[in-house]
């Protein structure tokens, strides 16, 4: 699959997913603007770490003397797996994300969108980035792609503060509420977009916006700040009526990191791969590779 480890690679496929993303985030207020050199290393870093295999299965693991306690079905629900009686998957990602396996789907089934599954949790996008048919198109026509489906185009809000203006005072999108987070004593700022509600029982959480810096001054145990809980209207609210969104954006070090780490994947042939093992308490699950 040299053909997918260069199109990864290239500008013109980095510039069409860097567009894609941004067009996100004017639907997700808790994802930031990613930079174009943040979204290329990533991309460069799967195009690093990738590995297509034949066959993908799970076994599970009990700890701590790694007794399999898989648990055989039938068969596979899936068609063209039938006759499978393994946990049967079509990609891995270690934890680490520096060792990402990609198995033959279903024939039904493009590699195309299982590598655009792979790269949204890579790049930690809010939802899987319909990036398919770039990676199938001819080079440098990426962007052409977009357009035609009318990808990565606004046509409503096209900049966050117009879509702020909108979410403001709305109830919370159902992705945005799993972001949410409780931290009563942090500080707030100028712009930021919160949940609020008034603590009534039954209530919904809300859009807010903060008009300006606040934080507690020291030993106070709670504080009251001003929130905009709707266009043109502001109420002063406690903090323990204010929810922050946990951020998702990608910082520079956490991408560099990934060309830090040390890969512990090889290139042999091998069965079993005990290094991809994820740790689940006390049962962990790991992978049988079969080239």
């Amino acid at each position: 699959m040299n053909k997918i480890t260069d199109k990864l690679l290239s500008k013109s496929l980095q510039d069409a997913v860097w567009i894609l993303f941004n067009s996100l985030t004017n639907h997700f207020p808790s994802v930031k603007e990613p930079a174009f050199s943040q979204i290329q290393s990533l991309l460069e870093h799967i195009a690093k770490n990738l590995q297509f295999v034949q066959c993908l299965y799970t076994r599970f693991l009990l700890l701590p003397k790694y007794l399999d306690v898989s648990r055989t079905t039938k068969g596979s629900d899936i068609p063209e797996w039938e006759g499978s009686r393994k946990h049967r998957a079509v990609h891995f990602m270690h934890k680490s994300k520096t060792r990402i396996l990609v198995a033959d789907p279903p024939s039904y089934m493009s590699i195309y969108d299982v590598i655009a599954v792979v790269v949204s949790q890579v790049l930690e996008a809010p939802a899987v980035l319909p990036i398919g048919p770039l990676f199938a198109c001819p080079d440098g026509s990426e962007e052409a792609i977009l357009n035609a489906l009318k990808l990565g185009s606004e046509t409503g809000i096209s900049k966050h503060e117009g879509r702020n203006e909108i979410l403001v005072g709305k109830e919370l999108l159902p992705q945005d509420a799993l972001l949410v987070q409780f931290l009563p004593m942090r500080p707030f700022y100028a712009g930021e977009i919160v949940a609020w509600k008034t603590g009534r029982d039954g209530e919904k959480l809300k859009y807010g916006r903060v008009p300006e810096d606040v934080r507690p001054t020291a030993g106070q145990a709670l504080y009251r700040f001003p929130v905009e809980i709707s266009h043109g209207e502001t109420q002063v609210l406690l903090s323990t009526q204010v929810f922050s969104f946990r951020s998702v954006s990608m910082e520079d070090e956490a991408f560099m990191s990934f060309s830090r780490e040390e890969s512990a994947s090889t290139n042999d042939n091998t069965l079993f791969h005990n290094q991809d093992i994820r740790d689940t308490g006390t049962v962990q699950f790991t992978h049988q590779v079969i080239p």
